[in-house]
């Protein structure tokens, strides 16, 4: 499982791959179908560093680098009318303050 999901390429931030499969699967739904929100939340984690032999890289750090995550913030979008939801973006962080949090 750990080789597979290694193969996959999904980056923190706004995913902007599966923005294009959302568009190609509403394409033909009516407009009262494609209505939909979006949602966010935060969930506490564990900081941990880990080494990604894959990438040669040490992952487990916020989305500047400096400190350890200890937060992660989700965004997704979920349909109104039909049964759908699907994250498009995840960001790493270490418990933002209002500033950070707004920019």
């Amino acid at each position: 499982m750990k080789r597979l999901l290694a193969k996959i390429k999904i980056k923190s931030g706004i995913n902007t791959i599966l923005f294009e499969q959302i568009k190609k699967t509403v394409a033909d739904k009516d407009i009262s179908d494609r209505l939909c929100s979006l949602i966010f939340d935060e969930m506490a984690i564990t900081p941990q560093i880990h080494y990604n032999t894959q990438k040669d890289v040490l992952q487990g750090f916020d989305e500047e680098g400096k400190k350890f995550a200890n937060h992660v913030r989700t965004f997704m979008i979920k349909a109104i009318k039909e049964n759908f939801k699907q994250p498009v973006a995840y960001y790493f962080t270490n418990s933002l303050n209002t500033y950070e949090l707004k920019k």
